[in-house]
């Protein structure tokens, strides 16, 4: 009698353990977005630039920049550089590459960020709360934090 108490004893356990919990999973997508011209009117070209860092800035304030440009516009990049830097731009995330004369284009300017993609947590229903994944609003969020965290 005693043995078979605790067979089942240990069956309930073992059953019980062998529930698997749902990982919290958050996708990130990395997008990339290029500007590239030539040089005509400084000016306008300027002013295409910064509307292309104030639409980046207002997506991702953490956005690593590459700068591809031929030698004889290095002036222009300057200009660019101080554009950047009073938007507030992490420098360290700015590199500057010097190109061939070949390259069609005098400037690339090439922005890489990342961004949370849609959470996939489900809504808690009473009877699916076996279901639900716990702590995905949280990891949702958590995430969101990191990627938008304040720039020093």
């Amino acid at each position: 009698m005693n043995k078979s108490i605790f067979f089942i004893f240990v069956g309930l356990f073992l059953s019980a353990c062998s529930n698997t919990s749902f990982e919290n999973k958050v996708e990130y997508k990395k997008i990339q977005e290029k500007l590239e011209f030539n040089i005509v009117d400084e000016s306008k070209a300027l002013d295409q630039v910064d509307d292309f860092f104030k639409k980046i800035k207002d997506k991702n304030k953490k956005t690593n920049i590459v700068i591809s440009y031929k030698i004889d516009k290095s002036f222009f990049v300057d200009k660019v550089s101080r554009s950047l830097k009073s938007k507030m731009f992490d420098m360290n995330a700015v590199k500057k590459i010097v190109t061939d004369d070949d390259v069609q284009k005098d400037i690339l300017i090439s922005a890489t960020y990342f961004v949370v993609a849609d959470k996939k947590c489900g809504i808690l229903e009473i009877s699916s709360a076996a279901q639900y994944k716990f702590g995905c609003s949280s990891e949702y969020n958590r995430a969101l934090s990191i990627l938008n965290a304040p720039v020093k």
